[in-house]
């Protein structure tokens, strides 16, 4: 049944973008209708874009892989030269991870997959705040 619905879907994702046939651009949509357990998502879009969108797919795969250490260096309370590390770290392994992606973006060609770039962007915000966090500093328009 669900790979019928999921029929349905794929014709009307490509009539929605004006075409009779269904592309592989039209993929897209299975990857929020074929996991069947939550933890699967990650996995079945992965999938999915590979085919889609796979430039797109490995951007996502990078930010993935990079935002845990966003999540350990804003756990960081102190100043002693351990926390002053793992925040570095945090920061280095954001910059590399958003540098990876604008490489990725970069080799597009003429047809660019503007997602890509918004994941750069993600990864910029992310190193950001960390770099807020660690000096105390509050976001532009923040109440004072």
């Amino acid at each position: 049944r669900r790979w019928r619905e999921s029929l349905a879907i794929l014709r009307a994702h490509a009539w929605l973008a004006g075409r009779a046939r269904v592309e592989v651009a039209d993929l897209e949509p299975l990857a929020h209708v074929l996991w069947a357990q939550p933890e699967d998502r990650a996995k079945v879009r992965g999938r999915v874009l590979g085919l889609a969108a796979p430039a797109y797919a490995r951007a996502l795969e990078i930010l993935d892989a990079a935002l845990p250490a966003r999540g350990e260096a804003l756990k960081v309370r102190g100043r002693t030269p351990a926390d002053l590390a793992a925040v570095t770290a945090a920061l280095r392994r954001l910059s590399d991870a958003r540098a990876e992606v604008e490489a990725l973006a970069s080799t597009q060609g003429d047809a660019p997959d503007l997602r890509v770039a918004e994941v750069a962007v993600r990864l910029k915000d992310a190193a950001v705040e960390v770099s807020r966090h660690l000096t105390g500093a509050k976001p532009v328009g923040a109440a004072r």
